[in-house]
């Protein structure tokens, strides 16, 4: 099956850490918008991330794929009552210079996790998945309500 949502990430979580979850930082507005297993001990939620390195052609990813980020010192001088010398942040590298960088993500770093991420209950070795291994996991027993005779 393929992956139509390459981005997003589903986190199974025991229904006593809804609490925890910051709805700030996942798809789901509220704990009434979460969908629980039939006898409601677990719940997951849905949220995006971001695979470092984005782009590998990119200035700021060097050849093992680390996303650096890069210092400046601005080095122009402005006046804010001209219009014209107003500084926009897409002229700003034409009036500073790159004093220094750091990584910012180690190639394979994935941002976007939620804080409520440790809290994750591991499934045949993972915390975290994709769109068809939810899929799966949703078809499964735990998720399914048994069919009365």
């Amino acid at each position: 099956m393929s992956n139509r949502y390459p981005n997003t990430r589903w986190l199974f979580l025991n229904s006593a850490d809804a609490s925890s979850i910051d709805f700030s930082q996942v798809s789901q507005i509220n704990a009434e918008a979460l969908r629980y297993t039939p006898d409601g001990t677990q719940t997951f939620v849905k949220y995006n991330i971001t695979e470092f390195p984005e782009d590998t052609s990119a200035e700021n990813v060097d050849t093992e794929g680390n996303t650096y980020e890069f210092y400046y010192e601005i080095t122009g001088s402005y006046s804010m009552a001209d219009e014209e010398d107003v500084v926009r942040e897409e002229n700003l590298y034409n009036y500073s210079n790159i004093t220094g960088s750091g990584v910012l993500f180690a190639s394979g770093d994935i941002a976007g996790r939620p804080s409520v991420y440790n809290n994750g209950i591991e499934i045949s070795g993972k915390k975290e998945f994709t769109h068809p291994e939810t899929l799966e996991i949703l078809e499964g027993s735990n998720w399914t309500a048994p069919n009365p005779e």
